[in-house]
């Protein structure tokens, strides 16, 4: 990732006496419309790894996911235009989302096996520390991902924006350019599909 590196290089000493200093994300990115590449590094430091984990959970790629995060924050750096009138995650995530749907566009996404990838969504279940309990785990795991990974395209998305990253109904739906409400019942959709989905493959064992 060049140019989030040249980035770290050109302003890692100036940023020694202010990592503790809690500057709001709105406020950077209006230094960042002015050229500021200190409250642009701050910026990408906060955000680069949930932008990057938002992109793998879609792609299964890790490098794709880097190569569509570095493409984001390239973006917001080009950028001149933004106003603080939503949260500015919920502005991030929106301009993640228009990349990975030109990347789909591109490109056909392969199916990815799930033993191969097991840390993809693993935040729904809470892992265990005892040998037993991780062997149930992990079968567990395996099951909930199957299901994610059937889901249809839109439900699979409101469940990694909701449930996986944590996002809230208001800034989802700036994302998604939909209402509150409309979201709420995305969700519960989503999740009801979820339920109806495992329930027809594995029945009740969790």
């Amino acid at each position: 990732m060049i140019f989030i590196v040249f980035f770290k290089i050109r302003t890692k000493n100036s940023l020694m006496n202010e990592n503790e200093v809690v500057i709001p994300d709105e406020e950077l990115m209006l230094k960042v419309n002015l050229g500021d590449k200190k409250a642009f590094y701050l910026l990408v430091t906060r955000w680069n790894k949930k932008i990057i984990n938002f992109f793998y959970k879609n792609t299964f790629n890790q490098e794709i996911s880097e190569e569509l995060a570095q493409d984001v924050f390239f973006s917001i750096w080009k950028s001149k235009n933004y106003t603080p009138k939503a949260s500015f995650y919920s502005w991030l995530y929106r301009i993640a989302k228009n990349k990975l749907i030109d990347y789909k566009r591109k490109n056909k996404l392969m199916s990815i096996s799930i033993e191969n990838n097991p840390e993809v969504f693993d935040e729904i279940i809470t892992n265990n520390e005892g040998f037993d309990e991780k062997i149930i785990y992990k079968e567990e795991l395996k099951m909930v991902q199957n299901t994610v990974l059937n889901l249809d395209e839109e439900q699979r998305e409101i469940l990694i924006l909701s449930k996986y990253q944590k996002l809230k109904y208001e800034d989802i739906s700036k994302i998604l350019n939909c209402s509150v409400d409309n979201v709420k019942v995305k969700v519960f959709r989503a999740v009801k599909s979820f339920a109806k989905k495992f329930k027809e493959v594995y029945g009740d064992k969790i």
